[in-house]
């Protein structure tokens, strides 16, 4: 944290320091250089990466974003800062648009002129209308090009219930994705079909007219899966604003695998939507309902000869219609028609080629064309359809300099068919202090073109005789897209022993050619290009779980603004200082808890005199789980601004967002996601998968079950258990810390993970004759257990999760029969594993090449490229300071590069690019347990610690055949490991 402790003292200090205006850009060069000092400085107190593997070692996805470089990244190694919402963080929000769930992301400041047209722009509020973000859903652009052009409406048309994950590229991104990209990249990844099989259900009803309906299907099977939905959305949206909305969706998506190396994703959607607009009394701008009708089709190819390349393919249509028009009514010209009605079309067409050269390099490169147009006699006074296109190129590598440096490089350059060529590079170092800890120094730039209405608006009217009355836009063709020069250094530390990680960036961006109309005399205004501004500043967000089930979430900016033109100054003004506070909380009986506060100093929109006081919104959110045998259900109340209405926007009148109350009651009955992978599991595992938790409700829970939360590896342990314990032995399951109960009331503790049971270890060297009842531990690894259960209850035991070290090579020996030495590094945590590991390579003639890593950063590498050297094979066993989500990717590049198997512990190893893995799955676990607790039940007391008694192999099919080895299949490998592995 002294990293974080410097950076607050460096902009406290250059927001309290008074500095004359022509020397900011000098003074704010010296904190740059001041804060790199920093950097380095302090890069000696960073926390490393513990010795003790969890759960999460076992269960945890190898994390990595899309957006930022089109290549496949693990956070630390991104050119830039990024943000990730997953599904819970996005459920428990309580939010109903996206616009809203960007309050979650540093940076972003979230309005709306009316609640009809909610916007989220990142540090500046020069972009009501989102025309400055990209946004893309699933690939797909959702930037509208016409009239006032933007992305809000695309955004607000997106249904909460199918995203995946949202990753947002905080900072300028045109070298990826080209125009439009300049202040950040907002990723949306809807949910694969194979993950919402069944049926889904939610309706919502509330205050101010808010009536939610969504459903949703899913059907298919692991080669092709399917789902359609279909949604409402109904709200009256702020008060003392006409912006009452209502919105149908009808949306559908097909995933084909068609071989093992193709794949095809088609997709296609419908919205109509009808909003309010206008303001009462006003002649310009009266009161009225406005309705756009949108389209779109998608279709993506995959091609994957090999790991380490990829073809893809993609093609997007979409088309809206909008229906904006009234009658002027102002005297003397009553009659005359004003109308924005517009019909806009956009088509995409884009191939890109990834692939390695050599073993530190990775490339994709590109090319594309997009082509928007529109037709709109009342904007344009034409009856043709104006068109312009955009032919590009694009390119991003990546260089891994040495284990803890990465170099990332970018140029995205193309042909604008009105503006001319471009090219928008970026350059991006990334240091890892440690594993954990990440620091990026990095340059880019960005631009904007200019919208179908900047460049060609002809607005006219006509008296009701058909005479000519005036015109008000005339644009004249003549301005340049819109440039951004952005300066950053950022940094990402995971501090593991905490739960908790810290992002923080320091930018300097500087946006010139502002395009804004101007007066030509009259009603006529026309396009030009102005100067712009400068913001400097420091966002940063911290995550953290302090506790089980507790997550705290901390996001806070910094920020310096200066338009360039002195005329501006005092309008579209951003707070100095904005911030988000969030507290999750999971309560006992499946209850959960959410508070938000978001705040943010005084600011304005658009002029000084519409301007807004510093203010502060707090939302809550209650929700209650339930089960009903197969059936998932879900209810929840929501309350915004719960301390009162707030002021949004003012314009000709204020825009109040009213403290309002909703409630969402969700049903599911989706089954669990098939397998896109070859795998096999044994004990064979069958039947119902959901149960509750609550039987033998007339006596006292026999088994207390501490969890550390209710979902993931976790989630998926409780309702196998469920389902086991089903009508017979009564548990009660509790996300809070382990305390002492009577042992009246519970005869055997369960813990589920590490935390619950270090939590509780700690508990019982503080009342040790408090704690007489045994302790059950469940799902942690081996060292886990060996380094914080020694002090539990006598008659303790654990299940582990660990395959025992002869299963390993038993699973080489039957899939690589000729391939005899077998690599193994071993760390603190596996090195207890030798003499184990050491018989089993005797009895089956195996030759072990190993090698210890006393320190995580400083030889590991050296002693992998020397294992690899000698092997045939590697073996991966569980230590967080040889393998981590630092360390993996490189790992796994070096072994294919040398044609090494990697044999794993973890199933999600094998989906980032590890040949085999042997694992154990939630229902081998659950079942163990059962097993356990039926015994002790039966005998009074629990077997002796063990690792797992069965387990699952899965293999990644690419990796193998690029190899050359033979896949194995699933039926004849499961008849061969069934007498070895059970």
């Amino acid at each position: 944290l002294i990293f974080g402790v410097w950076c607050l003292v460096v902009v406290a200090v250059a927001h309290m320091v008074p500095v004359p205006r022509p020397a900011t850009g000098e003074f704010f060069n010296g904190l740059l250089g001041l804060a790199t000092w920093g950097f380095w400085f302090f890069a000696g107190a960073v926390c490393a990466t513990p010795d003790v593997p969890t759960e999460a070692d076992f269960f945890g996805e190898v994390p990595t974003v899309l957006t930022v470089s089109r290549l496949a990244q693990p956070l630390q190694d991104t050119p830039g800062a990024v943000t990730v919402l997953d599904r819970e963080w996005i459920r428990r929000s309580g939010a109903r648009t996206l616009a809203e769930l960007l309050r979650l992301v540093p940076g972003y400041l979230v309005s709306g002129y009316n609640g009809a047209n909610p916007v989220a722009a990142y540090h500046a509020p020069v972009d009501e209308l989102g025309t400055r973000n990209l946004v893309l859903i699933d690939g797909r652009s959702v930037y509208s090009s016409t009239y006032l052009g933007g992305t809000l409406h695309g955004m607000y048309v997106l249904s909460l219930e199918e995203i995946e994950r949202i990753e947002v590229l905080r900072g300028s991104n045109s070298a990826a994705f080209g125009a439009n990209a300049l202040f950040g990249v907002i990723n949306v990844i809807t949910r694969h079909p194979q993950d919402t099989m069944g049926g889904t259900v939610s309706l919502t009803a509330g205050e101010y007219g808010i009536r939610d309906v969504y459903v949703r299907h899913g059907w298919g099977d692991a080669q092709a899966s399917h789902r359609l939905s279909v949604a409402q959305r109904h709200d009256h949206g702020y008060r003392f604003v006409n912006d009452d909305t209502r919105l149908n969706t009808v949306k559908w998506r097909s995933d084909w695998r068609l071989s093992a190396e193709h794949d095809l994703m088609l997709a296609a959607g419908y919205a109509d939507s009808r909003t309010g607009d206008g303001v009462p009394a006003d002649f310009d701008n009266p009161e009225r309902d406005v309705q756009r009708r949108s389209a779109y089709l998608l279709a993506r190819w995959v091609f994957q000869p090999s790991i380490d390349e990829s073809w893809q393919g993609t093609f997007s249509w979409s088309e809206e219609r909008a229906t904006d028009r009234f009658i002027y009514q102002r005297p003397g010209l009553q009659g005359v028609v004003i109308d924005f009605g517009n019909q806009e079309r956009r088509l995409h067409a884009e191939i890109q080629h990834q692939f390695r050269a050599g073993q530190h390099w990775r490339w994709v490169w590109g090319v594309g064309l997009n082509e928007d147009s529109a037709l709109s006699p009342p904007l344009f006074f034409r009856d043709s359809r104006l068109a312009q296109r955009d032919w590009r190129l694009f390119v991003n590598a990546e260089w891994a300099l040495a284990p803890d440096w990465v170099l990332n490089a970018g140029l995205f350059t193309g042909r604008h068919s009105h503006t001319g060529s471009y090219a928008t590079p970026r350059f991006m170092i990334n240091h890892h202090i440690t594993p954990d800890h990440t620091v990026r120094f990095g340059l880019a730039s960005a631009q904007r073109a200019p919208t179908l209405f900047e460049q060609f608006a002809d607005v006219r009217y006509f008296r009701p005789d058909g005479s000519f009355l005036t015109r008000t836009f005339v644009s004249s063709g003549q301005v340049r897209p819109e440039r951004l020069v952005s300066r950053e250094i950022s940094y990402l530390g995971r501090f593991p022993a905490l739960n908790l990680v810290w992002d923080a960036r320091l930018y300097d961006e500087r946006f010139d050619r502002e395009i804004d109309s101007f007066s030509l005399g009259g009603l006529q205004r026309d396009f030009i290009n102005g100067q712009g501004f400068r913001t400097q500043g420091l966002e940063y967000q911290l995550r953290w779980q302090p506790m089980a089930g507790t997550h705290l979430l901390w996001n806070h900016n910094l920020n310096r603004f200066r338009w360039d033109d002195p005329a501006k100054v005092g309008q579209r003004t951003p707070p100095r200082q904005f911030w988000t506070l969030g507290w999750m909380q999971e309560l006992p009986h499946d209850w959960s808890l959410a508070l938000w506060a978001y705040g943010r100093d005084e600011m304005a929109w658009r002029r000084a005199n519409s301007a807004l006081d510093a203010d502060y919104r707090i939302d809550l959110r209650i929700a209650r789980a339930l089960r009903w045998g197969t059936t998932r259900a879900e209810w929840s109340l929501t309350v915004q601004s719960l301390n009162g209405d707030r002021q949004e926007f003012l314009s000709s009148r204020p825009s109040t967002f009213p403290r309002r109350a909703f409630t969402p009651c969700m049903w599911s009955s989706e089954v669990p996601r098939l397998s896109r992978r070859r795998w096999l599991a044994w004990p064979l595992a069958g039947g119902l998968l959901l149960g509750g938790p609550a039987v033998g409700w007339g006596q006292p829970a026999r088994v207390r079950v501490w969890a550390a939360e209710r979902t993931g590896a976790t989630g998926e342990v409780l309702e196998h258990l469920g389902r086991l314990w089903d009508g017979g032995q009564p548990w009660e399951v509790s996300t809070d810390s382990p305390t002492p109960l009577p042992a009246g009331e519970v005869r055997l503790h369960l813990t589920l993970g590490v935390r619950p049971l270090a939590e509780l270890a700690v508990q019982v060297q503080r009342q040790p004759t408090a704690w007489s009842v045994p302790v059950l531990a469940a799902l942690l690894p081996e060292a886990a257990y060996v380094a914080v259960g020694r002090s539990l209850p006598v008659g303790s035991s654990a299940i582990w999760l660990d395959q025992p070290p002869e299963r390993f090579l038993a699973l080489i020996q039957r899939v690589m029969p000729r391939r005899r030495r077998v690599g193994v590094l071993l760390g603190p945590a596996s090195a207890p594993l030798e003499p184990a590991l050491d018989r089993a390579a005797a009895e089956r003639q195996l030759v072990l090449v190993k090698a210890r890593v006393q320190e995580e950063a400083a030889n590991l590498f050296p002693l992998l490229r020397n294992v690899l050297s000698e092997s045939e094979v590697l073996l991966a066993l569980p230590d967080p300071m040889i393998y981590n989500a630092a360390t993996l990717q490189n790992i796994l590049i070096a072994t294919y590069r040398q044609r090494i198997p990697m044999v794993s512990y973890a199933e999600s190893h094998v989906r980032a690019g590890a040949t085999f893995s042997l694992h154990t799955t939630p229902l081998q676990v659950a079942r163990q347990v059962a097993a356990a607790v039926q015994g002790w039940w039966a005998q009074g007391q629990l077997p002796a610690p063990a690792r797992a008694a069965s387990g699952a192999v899965a293999v990644n099919d690419q990796v193998a055949r690029s190899l050359g080895l033979d896949v194995p299949d699933v039926e004849a490998l499961q008849r061969a490991l069934a007498g070895e592995i059970r």
